[in-house]
């Protein structure tokens, strides 16, 4: 009997489970990078994931076809991010990664070959 319960239980959540939003998504990610970049509010759930994917694409820049100054911040890349996908919100279901990268190469070409 506990089976058959735990088993209509799991069933019925499936559902729900699936239809929960992609945490990566530009979605989920733009107003929580906005509050984090703006210190707003302080920390929230994503502060780390925000603060994290700006620093990993500005130490890989070069390599990822983008190059921005010496003294560009992760604060400064985070509020560069939020603006690009803000400006095209029939993309916000995208990856937020995805924009992020395209928002650095936009930002911040390379010239000259560098």
């Amino acid at each position: 009997m506990k089976r058959l319960l735990l088993t209509i239980a799991l069933l019925a959540s499936t559902p729900a489970i699936a239809q929960q939003a992609d945490p990566w998504s530009a979605n989920n990610m733009v107003q929580p990078c906005k509050r984090w970049a703006n210190q707003e509010g302080g920390s929230n759930p994503y502060s780390g994931t925000c603060a994290g994917a700006a620093r990993t694409l500005l130490t890989f820049a070069p390599t990822l076809g983008a190059c921005p100054p010496d003294n560009a911040s992760i604060g400064q890349l985070t509020k560069i991010i939020v603006r690009y996908a803000e400006q095209r919100p029939e993309r916000l279901h995208e990856d937020y990664l995805q924009l992020a990268l395209e928002a650095l190469r936009a930002a911040w070409p390379c010239k000259g070959g560098r």
